[in-house]
């Protein structure tokens, strides 16, 4: 299995070692790693090659060393089939087959079978022949001129049955070949482009993040709200269902949130989903292919209205800078912006508004760094305080050692602290709330004798006098806050959008039951959260479906009963035998972060490299439906498919 971890939108650098021509488009073989691991790979291989003797005989799936003569240089090969005095092999780090001569061929030592396979299978986009479905002899030839070990930066775009979708980079742009109707359908959309060093007057859209939001041109205000009338009387109308969808499609997609028609583009595809983009607009959102409707050519010439933009700079920290560009969304009077440069499809711009700001001295900056984590990690979490849904805080359990040394240092702080001469907002101060605790805080709003504090490390506010509230030192700023603004929907964050019977499930949890969250978006300085309580070891309870169904008209009772499934038999598999302090030499399979990373016990490489043989030897020839799972819950555990076509046990 190739220690790879790809997703849609993710771009990684990649080296193509083969490509392969199929009707309509091209398949490439690519290294996702760097040169060291491959020349490190090539002088094990080499040395094991030459220490052994040639084969008699080796059978299907076998893992050999084999000799390429074309360069006369051994590589790692997965036997494909045999003949009485050859073998014909897939080269697993380069995604080349070849027939060998048996005598060409030696047994691969346990090390280097246990590695994974370094060419991951993938299908090129917009890679396509010149003319119809057919690929010309000179098509290939130029196809493999212009990738074959040349280096790109690859976007994944799509996830397929067949393995990635990927789309090649270079400094110059997208890499394309071929006729581009057999890559994408639809009619296109007209764009324009803004000039560097122009300003222009302009709506804040749509926004992500400073460094990723979207703005319309005020000068086609009116153009845009006459095209979304027209677009309005057409999809009630007469608009017709797209047939068929492609990464790239253009075409009319209704946002959720309001049901209004929008001019859009397919991002990418999965299964009977996909994401679109609200191109006039900026934001994105998964539809069903069969809520997708053709856009008529009248319809696209007015030039795509939503233009992607990043912060350049500013004085404003970045967690304060992502909030005052948010405000701006609800500006009607629009604001200047200044265009500083273009890359690729995004513009560096400046912010009349945004720039005032960054000159005064009264701006309220964040006075505690927001706890930095891993947005690919799951948590264990416990919910400090709820407002409602959309807002609420949360802590990661693990971090509870720092949060209680981080009291007990802050009341001893207390009472050694100076009052404030004067409140400004903003400042970072102790505050003794009601329940007789000190808590770094954050002072809102003034107002007479009292303050409105936010506790920075749990996420209540309190108003309290400014008796209760002191300085706090320059040992006690420099831990990050440890309360985690989050809501389960970034486009409803305000309490109008829950109902008090959604508030209170949710704070049902507040300080209570530890629960499982993954972040799933972050805006500014607030993440999405998915919510799982599994308390309960037979079920997974999904509180989002909750929250997001109760009192919005959903079926209360079907709610109920997704809680009451059937306890089945688990399957249990034992951990790995070590002890604390034991010293062992192992092999890295797959890295998450600095702070985690996943590692085989490398006395363990037989036995390793046997299950697989029997996993694949077990599965691969099961039907479609032979051995489907009926029902999957978290921690079943099961037996999967890779891309790179073994099969292995997953949790």
């Amino acid at each position: 299995m190739a220690n790879v971890n790809l997703s849609i939108g993710k771009l990684v650098p990649v080296l193509i070692t083969h490509v392969e021509f199929q009707t309509g488009g091209c398949i490439g073989y690519g290294q996702f790693c760097d040169a060291e691991a491959v020349d490190s790979l090539s002088e094990k291989v080499t040395q094991a090659a030459t220490a052994s003797r040639p084969i008699n005989a080796c059978v299907v799936n076998d893992i050999v060393l084999a000799l390429y003569r074309e360069d006369e240089n051994w590589y790692r090969a997965k036997v494909l089939s045999t003949n009485d005095n050859s073998v014909s092999v897939l080269f697993i780090d380069y995604g080349n087959s070849e027939v060998v001569d048996i005598s060409d061929a030696r047994l691969a030592p346990t090390e280097l079978k246990q590695y994974s396979g370094l060419a991951v299978k993938c299908v090129l986009e917009d890679i396509n022949p010149s003319e119809g479905n057919t690929w010309s002899n000179v098509d290939k030839e130029k196809v493999q001129e212009d990738l074959l070990n040349k280096e790109f930066t690859a976007e994944v775009t799509d996830i397929v049955s067949s393995g990635y979708v990927i789309a090649l980079n270079t400094e110059s742009g997208q890499y394309q070949f071929g006729s581009k109707e057999n890559g994408k359908t639809g009619t296109n959309l007209a764009t324009m482009n803004l000039t560097p060093g122009e300003s222009y007057k302009a709506y804040i859209a749509y926004v992500d993040s400073a460094n990723k939001f979207w703005i319309q041109l005020k000068q086609f205000e009116v153009n845009l709200e006459n095209l979304m009338q027209d677009i309005s009387d057409y999809a009630e109308a007469e608009a017709q269902p797209l047939p068929q969808a492609k990464r790239g499609t253009c075409c009319i997609a209704k946002f959720s949130e309001d049901a209004v028609p929008y001019r859009s583009k397919v991002l990418g595809i999965t299964s009977d989903k996909c994401l679109v983009q609200f191109v006039d607009y900026g934001n994105s959102e998964s539809k069903s292919l069969v809520d997708l409707m053709v856009i008529p050519e009248k319809f696209c010439q007015l030039p795509i209205q939503g233009f992607k933009c990043c912060y350049t700079r500013s004085k404003l920290k970045s967690n304060t800078l992502d909030e005052k560009v948010q405000e701006l969304t609800s500006d009607e009077d629009g604001v200047i912006l200044t265009v500083i440069s273009k890359s690729s499809d995004e513009y560096k711009v400046e912010i009349d508004k945004i720039e005032k700001l960054s000159d005064t001295e009264t701006i309220e900056v964040q006075a505690f760094e927001p706890l930095p984590i891993d947005l690919n990690k799951d948590f264990d979490i416990c919910i400090s305080h709820v407002f409602h849904p959309g807002r609420f805080y949360v802590q990661i359990i693990e971090n509870a050692p720092i949060i209680d040394s981080l009291m007990d240092k802050i009341s001893q702080e207390f009472e050694s602290s100076r009052s404030f001469s004067s409140i400004n907002v903003g400042s970072p101060c102790i505050a003794k709330l009601s329940d007789g605790a000190c808590y770094r805080s954050v002072i809102k709003s003034a107002q007479n004798d009292n303050v409105l504090v936010l506790a920075v490390d749990f996420g209540f506010e309190e108003l309290v006098s400014n008796s209760q509230v002191r300085e706090i030192s320059p040992r006690s700023m420099p831990i990050p806050s440890q309360a985690l603004e989050c809501t389960v929907d970034s486009t409803k964050t305000e309490e109008k959008h829950w109902s008090d019977k959604e508030i209170r499930l949710l704070s049902e949890f507040e300080s209570k039951e530890p629960l499982i969250a993954k972040v799933t978006a972050k805006r500014g300085s607030i993440f999405q959260l998915d919510l799982h309580d599994t308390k309960d070891p037979e079920l997974d309870r999904y509180i989002n479906a909750e929250l997001l169904g109760v009192g919005k008209g959903s079926n209360e009772r079907i709610i109920q009963n997704s809680k009451m499934t059937p306890k089945k038999e688990q399957v249990m598999i034992p951990g790995p035998q070590v002890t604390v302090g034991q010293k062992l030499l192992v092999c890295v399979t797959a890295v998450k972060s600095t702070n985690q990373f996943f590692a085989q016990m490398t006395k363990c490489a037989s036995e390793i490299g046997e299950l697989q043989q029997k996993l694949h030897a077990n599965y691969e020839n099961y039907s479609m439906s032979q051995g489907v799972m009926k029902s999957i819950g978290v921690g079943d555990v099961c037996c999967t498919k890779y891309v790179d076509g073994g099969w292995y046990r997953e949790l």
